[in-house]
Parts: structure tokens; C-alpha cells; sequence
């Protein structure tokens, strides 16, 4: 099949060499770990720096819940 347009079949070439390009840097920054090399963090230590601020949340939920526990017969009564 011979193209009948070059310069519309050049284009159509650029924009998916361009679009495999953006999609290997996406794949390379969110699973093969260039975030953690761009933020000057291994993926451990992300993982423990975020793990201080899960029990963080995590205690404040289950506070929460008790707190609400402890209102509901007063609501009900």
C-alpha cells in the first residue's frame, strides 16, 4: 500500500514516534522509578516517610469512629 499523501503519511509517522517516546518516559517516571531518582528518594524511604503519616490518619479515623460510638446513644435517647 503506497501512500497517496507523504506529507500527511510523515506527519502520521512524527506523531506516533512522538507519542511512543511520551509513553516510555511515562512508564520510566511512575513504575520503573524515575520519580523516586528525580525526587532524590528511594522507593523505601517513600515508603517509610508516608507510613508516618498513614498512622498518623489511621488514628485519627479510629478516634472518629469511638467518638461517634460514644454519641449515638446520647442521640437516640
Amino acid at each position: 500500500m503506497i501512500p497517496r499523501n507523504y506529507l500527511l503519511f510523515a506527519c502520521h509517522i512524527t506523531n506516533a514516534s512522538a507519542q511512543l517516546v511520551q509513553e516510555a518516559r511515562f512508564i520510566n517516571y511512575w513504575h520503573l522509578g524515575g520519580r523516586e531518582k528525580h525526587l532524590g528518594t528511594s522507593q523505601l524511604e517513600a515508603e517509610h516517610a508516608s507510613g508516618g503519616v498513614r498512622s498518623k490518619v489511621l488514628d485519627a479515623v479510629n478516634a472518629a469512629q469511638i467518638e461517634v460510638k460514644s454519641t449515638e446513644g446520647e442521640v437516640h435517647k
